[in-house]
């Protein structure tokens, strides 16, 4: 993660953070992982409710 300080007329300097090409990948892969064990949990309690005895 890439950062600079950035100064105005008015008020303290702030820092201002950028992702960098790695840090996207790195985004990238959590949101995969992410997405597979949302669809397993998904999966997990389709599955569950077709075995619910009424």
């Amino acid at each position: 993660m890439d950062h600079v300080w950035e100064h105005e007329a008015a008020g303290p300097g702030r820092k201002v953070f950028a992702l960098t090409a790695r840090g996207k990948q790195e985004l990238n892969l959590s949101i995969a992982t992410w997405n597979s064990m949302n669809n397993t949990l998904a999966t997990l309690r389709r599955n569950d409710r077709t075995h619910d005895v009424v």
